[in-house]
């Protein structure tokens, strides 16, 4: 399995997640899902 976050910052982070297999010699993506989240709002002091 990998894993692969893209941040947008003030916005969402990404998150891929990707199933993997060695297939004659070279890794193949057989499944792939994904989840987001709100990018963390800053604390003002």
């Amino acid at each position: 399995m990998a894993k692969a976050e893209i941040v947008i910052p003030n916005w969402r982070i990404y998150t891929d997640y990707f199933l993997l297999i060695k297939y004659e010699g070279e890794w193949e993506i057989i499944h792939k899902s994904y989840a987001w989240r709100e990018y963390p709002k800053k604390k003002i002091n």
